[in-house]
């Protein structure tokens, strides 16, 4: 093989001699002249052009809510497409050749883009961070009312917070208060809402009272009262399991909610409490009796 010599030059300035190949890294007009060993020379221009790289850019700072992940989307412009993308969260490499990223952690996010011509730049750190959802809970004045009376639902209060009741799953109109009044029975349900975050209360039932209930029966204990209705002198009567004897705790509430009256009693087959009801005006009251974890509930008409 004949050997050959090889000489760079960009414009007239001599840049490099001996190797076929030349690195550069500036754009602009090259010759090369390769010398055989006869001494015979020939020459070739080459003209290098710098291609310009994509950009691409992130939001800085975004936040989502608790079960609730939010986008990220990459915006890159120039280069050369169609782009492909590659994610990172810290250090780690989280895939994905797509413009948007689906994101349900906290943390520091970077997304390279890769344009056409194998160009590459990468983008400024996002930060992402987590709001926490807001606490709901709901209180009932009672478990139901009778014609003509209300019961009072209390939410929890706080700052920021906002409110939206519903009844039977559709919003009710105007109820965007920490408090409201139900006249009409139903499921009643809860949303609270603070800095874009929601939670929702489980439903509390409110029960229109149109009689009086029959005795409450359950796996560990039946209760009873009589007469019901009564003038104000009531008896109470627990009936547990042969054998079992259980804490049993009774409670009297008015229909508002307001606690009249409580007792704890041991009950070992069966137990005879009587109640005075004279004191309080005719109204129907709440019987509740409670027993690890289960609990029956009787309405009381006072005559």
């Amino acid at each position: 093989m004949t050997p050959y010599t090889y000489r760079w030059q960009q414009g007239t300035t001599a840049i490099g001699t001996g190797s076929a190949s030349l690195t550069v890294n500036a754009a602009g007009a090259y010759t090369v002249i390769a010398t055989d060993a006869n001494g015979c020379s020939g020459s070739s221009p080459v003209t290098a052009t710098q291609r310009t790289a994509p950009t691409v850019s992130l939001p800085a700072a975004v936040s989502f809510c608790a079960g609730q992940p939010i986008t990220l989307t990459a915006t890159a412009a120039g280069g050369t497409s169609p782009y492909t993308y590659a994610w990172k969260q810290g250090t780690a490499v989280i895939g994905t050749s797509a413009a948007t990223l689906s994101v349900n952690a906290g943390g520091t996010y970077v997304v390279t883009v890769t344009d056409a011509s194998g160009c590459a730049s990468s983008s400024a750190t996002a930060t992402v961070t987590q709001r926490p959802s807001p606490t709901v809970t709901v209180t009932a004045s009672a478990p139901g009312f009778t014609a003509g009376n209300s019961v009072t639902l209390t939410a929890n209060t706080g700052t920021g917070l906002t409110y939206q009741w519903t009844r039977d799953g559709q919003p009710i109109a105007g109820a965007t208060q920490a408090t409201y009044v139900a006249q009409q029975p139903g499921d009643y349900g809860l949303t609270v809402s603070q800095d874009g975050c929601s939670a929702t209360a489980t439903a509390t039932q409110i029960s229109l009272i149109t009689a009086i209930e029959e005795p409450q029966t359950g796996p560990d204990f039946t209760l009873t009262a009589s007469p019901n209705p009564n003038p104000g002198a009531i008896q109470i009567r627990i009936v547990t399991q042969p054998g079992r004897t259980i804490s049993v705790t009774l409670t009297l509430h008015d229909l508002t909610g307001r606690s009249l009256w409580q007792k704890q009693i041991s009950v070992a087959g069966q137990h005879t409490e009587q109640l005075d009801l004279t004191p309080q005006p005719t109204a129907i009251y709440l019987l509740r009796a409670t027993s690890n974890g289960q609990q029956g509930a009787l309405r009381l008409l006072r005559q």
